[in-house]
């Protein structure tokens, strides 16, 4: 049995060991909580526990509860809120049940702290103000593995989804975190540890990246670096490929890499909507996500009378954000006063209230006319806000409770709204209100109340709709999706292309192997044309030579012709000539010009 006991180290030891008695010491960074710092006791051994033995914590760290049939506490409310205060994404009926120091492996090793929760596996680091933040569901995890990172330091785990792999290091206590992850990770998926054991579980960094997404990739970058085309694929979609040989057609898989889904002509993906940049508000949770429902009911959901089903064409994070506003609750409060609305208190973040649960709630007062002719003129109204889901990859549910002191029989009944937010198509926000009194005591007038507050909930809550839409309108923006997130988020389109994008791999290869053989058909047409060009040229410069041979030559007949003349004539007439020279070399002169013709 493993149990959570943690030297002044930082990590896990087995409940057998034996440590002294130090005072903890606490250390915190900025906005990284740090804990365990500290030494246990053990003065019982496991061998040798005595009837009635307590397995021994300490209440600063962990509370007597564990985590279903494992040997593992949960964390104390003030480390589960400190955790909520980093993670606001997280539904805050998620518990924390432990955190570690260690480091994320990015471009460099980015030094913070891992937190297993209930549902989540969850990683934060502020480093001189650069904040890195991560969360993983344990639903989309398929392989946990322990890692030695450079292939020789056995203090790292590698987490596997089935889009990204995250590798954590500078584990002081590898082994006993590594048992603790995958202990969350089979309780909260239900799954079997051979699951997680089908294959080694060392895993190397020479052994990381041995599959055909490689070579696919280092080939087609061998081919044409220019084009800088990332083909990945699964090893049994191209097993029997003898040959594959690249395009300059990116597919829609590698879109999905690369952020840029939608961008290929080939696939369209609509715009998303994300904050604009000059926006007061903010999206805690994705941009993109496929549609989701709520899967349970709610206390007194089945009485509830539904008076609002619409949809919101924004993110659920950006429209929870602007409804109830954990940190700026400008069109909370418009909203209030544009109901008549006075004397509102100040109200801000839902807060856990109770130390004992993890379901947070604000409450704020107000002033409502009531309009009647008779009677009191205005109302005080007490609103408790709770929050009952919370999720932004999921779905969110607030409960509004209202009551009304001073109406008649107001301390009879309460009104419960509650808001629906879930994922719908096109990665907007679906939003359904409904309401039901719930009745306390006896009243005479109950039909009255119930009348009236149909109305009433019907209007506001209408004109409520139609106000957020502007304001959404206001708030955001349609972009292209591309981001790491981004990367991440990306992947949720993977399903819907999957069928289109092993037709694309196909053609792929084929449209690559007619652009090449195309490339070869005009090489081989230059250099035919190269050699008629140099041919022809050759033709010109050998016609040209003949010709000035052929001139040269009637030049030097011609002259032979007028020197026999000029001998012939000074012969015949007996001429003498004063010049060097003689008669014997006018002859050979006469012999070298016929030799030359």
């Amino acid at each position: 049995m493993w149990h959570q006991k943690t030297n002044e180290d930082d990590f896990l030891v087995h409940s057998s060991d034996q440590a002294s008695d130090n005072e903890m010491i606490e250390s915190a960074s900025p906005k990284i909580i740090t804990y365990r710092k500290t030494t246990h006791v053990r003065k019982v051994s496991n061998s040798l526990k005595p009837e009635g033995y307590e397995e021994k914590f300490d209440p600063k760290l962990y509370v007597s509860e564990k985590y279903k049939n494992t040997g593992y506490r949960y964390a104390t409310m003030k480390r589960n809120i400190d955790f909520h205060q980093l993670f606001k994404s997280i539904d805050l009926t998620d518990r924390l049940l432990d955190d570690f120091a260690c480091a994320i492996s990015r471009e460099i090793l980015l030094q913070g702290r891992v937190y297993i929760t209930e549902q989540f596996l969850c990683f934060n680091s502020n480093l001189l103000g650069w904040v890195t933040s991560l969360t993983i569901p344990y639903s989309e995890i398929t392989r946990i593995d322990k890692k030695s990172t450079a292939g020789l330091f056995p203090n790292g785990i590698t987490v596997e989804t089935k889009t990204a792999k995250h590798t954590f290091a500078s584990f002081l206590s590898r082994d006993a975190t590594f048992d603790f992850m995958r202990a969350i990770w089979l309780g909260c998926t239900g799954r079997d540890v051979s699951e997680l054991d089908t294959h080694p579980a060392e895993s190397f960094d020479a052994e990381i990246i041995k599959s055909s997404e490689r070579r696919i990739s280092n080939y087609i970058m061998s081919i044409d670096e220019g084009d800088n085309v990332d083909v990945k694929w699964n090893d049994e979609h191209f097993d029997n490929l003898e040959e594959e040989e690249p395009s300059g057609r990116i597919t829609a898989y590698d879109n999905i890499e690369s952020g840029k889904l939608g961008e290929d002509p080939g696939f369209s993906q609509p715009q998303i909507k994300t904050m604009r940049p000059g926006s007061t508000y903010k999206n805690m949770g994705p941009d993109t996500h496929a549609p989701t429902k709520i899967p349970r009911a709610f206390e007194g959901s089945e009485e509830e009378i539904e008076v609002v089903s619409d949809i919101i064409e924004a993110p659920l994070g950006a429209v929870f954000e602007i409804l109830f506003g954990r940190e700026n609750q400008t069109f909370h409060i418009k909203t209030l006063k544009d109901q008549g609305a006075t004397e509102i208190t100040k109200f801000g973040d839902f807060q856990n209230i109770d130390t004992e649960t993890t379901q947070a709630e604000r409450s704020y007062t107000y002033q409502r006319p009531l309009g009647y002719s008779i009677g009191p003129k205005s109302t005080k109204c007490c609103v408790r806000e709770l929050v009952e889901h919370l999720d932004f990859n999921d779905y969110v549910v607030i409960l509004s409770i209202t009551d009304t002191p001073d109406v008649p029989s107001g301390g009879s009944f309460s009104v419960l709204t509650r808001y629906y937010l879930t994922w719908a198509d096109e990665n907007f926000t679906s939003i359904k209100i409904s309401y039901h009194i719930k009745w306390i005591g006896r009243s005479w007038i109950k039909s009255m109340v119930e009348k009236l507050t149909q109305s009433a909930q019907s209007s506001v809550s209408a004109k409520l709709v139609v106000d957020l839409k502007k304001e959404v309108e206001l708030q955001t923006q349609y972009t292209n999706s591309h981001s790491p997130q981004n990367s991440v988020q990306a992947g949720h389109h993977l399903v819907r292309v999957l069928s289109e994008t092993q037709t694309s791999a196909l053609e792929t290869i084929t449209s690559s192997k007619i652009t090449s053989s195309s490339f070869r058909a005009h090489v081989v047409f230059f250099l035919i044309l190269l050699v008629i060009v140099s041919v022809t040229f050759m033709l010109f410069l050998n016609i040209r030579t003949a010709k000035a041979i052929s001139d040269f030559k009637l030049l030097l007949v011609e002259q032979q012709r007028v020197l026999s003349m000029f001998v012939k004539l000074a012969t015949e007439n007996n001429i003498c000539f004063h010049s060097n020279i003689s008669p014997d070399e006018i002859d050979q002169m006469m012999k070298f010009i016929e030799q030359v013709i």
